[in-house]
């Protein structure tokens, strides 16, 4: 296999957190895979093309520093990378995702309106949407060219294009300067073999709840919570078109977005609190929740990641194919694809119902 002349490993004896310094981004490739062309993270750190999703975090990337160097950070969380920070490296073949902080990290950054590291840049994608990385040539001429979809900070897309080029450089192949962040939750979550089960086929076999809890046994947090049984997608069926599994943002926040089985901000555990009340274990990590467990829960207007041993929440469950947490329940999605929370009606009417999906 072939490896790059630009992968070199530099001591780094300065350490510093990454810190984000731009805007949310998608990024789609204007000659991707048609109809997948939107640069997305695989759970296993790979790059590969798929759907434009904008609410989807496994598309997400905020433009970053690093010890003064430009980083590209990507908002979703990877089993492998528990308790550290991704960014965008290259590892000498490939780009990936890469502890933004591990001494010898080669980072890639987004300049031009291209994906670059060194003298490499990424060139497109194979036959199986895998992002691919090649030598620059003359004028960046064989670089694909990416078009900016703004999904949290200022300005338009063009604007954010050209902030994300601004202060880059085509020869920036700094190195990562950080030994991690310390540990979390994730860092102890059981692992599991890769899927190659079809999304389609996945649903088709699994439309029934696992979880049945009654109203009652509803708890408020502060309390201690364990795994009780499977991991699943939930799937409404009234939800977003094309878009309707629930997935979970970075900063907590519940959206709808495409249901891919494999990627773990959709990943739900069923849970026991310590007096025995149903729970949601959420199987992804949040930075405001480092080392600490979350579960879905209702703060009072939303429901959205809580610290499942934290206060001033009740704890949401799934009970006859509704999300519950007290009289209130899911009630749907608005035109955000933000999931709404609301007074449960007579008999649930108002409620939406979910089919699961086995992970």
């Amino acid at each position: 296999m072939k490896v790059f002349c630009t992968l070199a490993l530099f001591a780094i004896s300065t350490y510093a957190a990454v810190q984000k310094t731009g805007n949310t981004v998608v990024l789609e490739n204007l000659n991707g895979v048609p109809g997948n062309p939107c640069i997305t993270f695989r759970n296993n750190g790979e790059i590969v093309e798929a759907a434009c999703v904008d609410t989807s975090i496994d598309r997400q990337i905020t433009l970053a520093t690093n010890n003064g160097k430009n980083v590209l950070f990507i908002e979703r969380s990877f089993d492998s990378l528990a308790g550290k920070q991704p960014c965008i490296g290259f590892n000498g073949t490939h780009y990936r995702a890469l502890d933004c902080n591990a001494s010898n990290t080669i980072f890639v950054t987004f300049t031009n309106n291209e994906l670059i590291s060194g003298t490499t840049c990424n060139v497109g994608h194979d036959n199986k949407a895998q992002v691919v990385v090649g030598q620059r040539q003359s004028g960046d001429s064989n670089c694909a060219k990416f078009k900016v979809h703004l999904i949290k900070g200022s300005g338009t897309s063009n604007q954010a294009e050209a902030a994300a080029s601004a202060g880059s450089t085509g020869a920036n192949s700094g190195t990562g300067t950080n030994s991690g962040t310390g540990t979390s939750a994730a860092a102890t979550r059981r692992r599991r073999p890769k899927r190659t089960t079809t999304i389609a086929a996945a649903a088709a076999a699994s439309t029934s709840p696992v979880v049945v809890a009654s109203v009652s046994s509803q708890a408020t947090g502060s309390q201690t919570v364990t795994r009780s049984g499977g991991t699943f997608l939930l799937n409404d069926r009234n939800g977003v078109p094309g878009n309707p599994c629930i997935t979970f943002r970075n900063n907590g926040e519940i959206v709808e977005a495409t249901c891919t089985v494999a990627a773990i901000d959709r990943h739900i555990t069923t849970a026991k609190t310590s007096t025995g009340a149903a729970a949601l274990i959420i199987e992804r990590s949040f930075q405001s929740l480092a080392g600490k467990t979350p579960c879905i829960g209702f703060n009072g207007t939303h429901y959205r990641a809580e610290d499942c041993n934290g206060s001033g929440f009740q704890f949401v469950s799934f009970v006859n194919n509704k999300m519950v947490a007290g009289n209130t329940c899911n009630t749907g999605h608005d035109n955000l694809a933000q999931v709404t929370a609301g007074t449960r009606a007579a008999n649930d009417a108002n409620c939406a119902l979910f089919d699961v999906i086995n992970v």
